[in-house]
């Protein structure tokens, strides 16, 4: 077969397999207006939750702004951290207990389904607040690292966090 024919077989085939003909093709998104029925099925925020994780947060990001100062991790930090990040996922969805001991300058805060990997008070490096879902969850990350300086984006992501039910939030603290 010449180039051209090929071209013409491809292009009908395209043509020929939209999204609404070809029984591989997912079904359109379905949009939900308020006041339809489907609109109560949509999960609801737990405010006192919400609330909670925000107000320790702010204490984990006081003196960000202006006081505290970042340092990079040196490798060996880096991997103790990242050991740790991954050993606390695999932890979490099979719901079982939190690896026993944070990596070095940090420490870790139970808050009901909610683990908070936070710097060690005296240690602060800029490093961030690590907040992972125990249990049932989307893998999903939420992360906002620029929450001193672009306005809004904290309150956003605390509640994308709890509306999707998102397994890891990211938080920056200087």
């Amino acid at each position: 077969m010449s180039g051209r024919r090929v071209s013409i077989l491809l292009f009908t085939f395209l043509l020929g397999c939209s999204p609404r003909s070809c029984p591989k093709s997912p079904p359109p998104p379905q949009v939900c207006l308020e006041g339809d029925a489907g609109a109560s099925a949509q999960p609801k925020l737990d405010e006192e939750a919400v609330k909670a994780l925000e107000e320790r947060l702010a204490k984990l990001r006081k003196g960000g702004r202006k006081t505290v100062r970042y340092r990079a991790p040196s490798l060996e930090e880096e991997r103790a951290y990242t050991g740790w990040v991954r050993d606390a996922l695999v932890a979490a969805m099979e719901r079982k207990e939190p690896p026993r001991k944070a990596p070095e300058g940090f420490s870790l805060r139970v808050m009901g389904d909610l683990w908070i990997l936070e710097e060690a008070r005296k240690k602060k490096r800029g490093a961030g607040a690590l907040v992972i879902r125990t249990g049932r969850a989307k893998p999903l990350l939420v992360e906002a690292p620029h929450t001193f300086f672009d306005k809004g984006t904290l309150p956003i992501a605390l509640d994308v966090f709890e509306a999707q039910s998102a397994r890891v939030l990211l938080i920056n603290t200087v």
